[in-house]
């Protein structure tokens, strides 16, 4: 598995569980690197630390219910839930 799907996974995995984003130093930890060496990792695999967690949380959107945009952003870590509409207009004008 290439460490950013890795990534992704924990991310994901930590959002579900806990409904908070976890920390570089965390995932880092998790996958037995130094935060610096983690992300140069990933630079070398096209990828940032900011896109796994935008598309955990992408993919979060589509599994969860949407009660309300306010529900959905607590689920997913935000503290606002104008983030979650940032986070998809985002996603929506790089496709």
């Amino acid at each position: 598995m290439a460490l950013s799907q890795q990534v992704e996974k924990f991310i994901l995995d930590t959002i579900s569980s806990s409904s908070c984003c976890p920390s570089l130093h965390h995932i880092a930890t998790n996958v037995g690197l130094s935060e610096r060496t983690l992300r140069r990792r990933l630079r070398n695999e096209g990828t940032t630390l900011r896109q796994l967690v935008e598309r955990a949380r992408l993919s979060l959107i589509e599994q969860l219910p949407h009660d309300s945009l306010e529900g959905l952003a607590e689920a997913l870590g935000y503290a606002e839930a104008r983030s979650v509409s940032n986070l998809v207009k985002r996603n929506s004008r790089a496709t």
